[in-house]
């Protein structure tokens, strides 16, 4: 799976393919180049959409709950429209967000005192998906806005 474009990553194919996981490898991989290339800006429609779930369910917990609060902030004080905003710059730049957290993350466990045969397995654990608590935010964010609704 190596090329020589890799060599320019701060971390192997393989390691990227562990931490991010099989389903959605590829295409971070690819992103993940642009980006170590200088090109912070690629569009990500998981994270348009979703925003800070789309942040949880990638294991970015505290900027999303700050994402999230400052979306109702803005909604409820000031313009209804600068949550689309946000969500706007939050699809430009997730992918960027996300290649600082895996390589923050893959830091963190090659300085761990894990042995090579476990590191696959390590990097898989820290990284990955945790649907489990994207569903809850999702349950928590519809109450949320629910209850913002019918305060209107």
């Amino acid at each position: 799976m190596e090329d020589n474009y890799n060599q320019q990553l701060p971390y192997t194919v393989d390691e990227y393919y562990s931490f991010v996981g099989d389903k959605e490898a590829n295409y971070f991989y690819w992103n993940f180049k642009s980006i170590n290339n200088g090109n912070k800006i690629t569009w990500n429609w998981g994270a348009f959409l979703f925003g800070p779930i789309w942040l949880i369910n990638r294991k970015i917990y505290l900027p999303s709950i700050l994402i999230f609060l400052l979306e109702i902030t803005f909604d409820i004080c000031v313009f209804t429209y600068t949550s689309l905003l946000i969500r706007i710059v939050f699809g430009l730049y997730g992918n960027y967000i996300y290649y600082q957290h895996v390589n923050k993350k893959m830091a963190e466990v090659k300085n761990m005192d894990v042995h090579a045969s476990k590191e696959h397995n390590k990097l898989s654990q820290v990284g990955g998906t945790n649907k489990i608590m994207a569903t809850l935010f999702l349950i928590i964010f519809i109450m949320v806005i629910f209850i913002l609704i019918n305060k209107s």
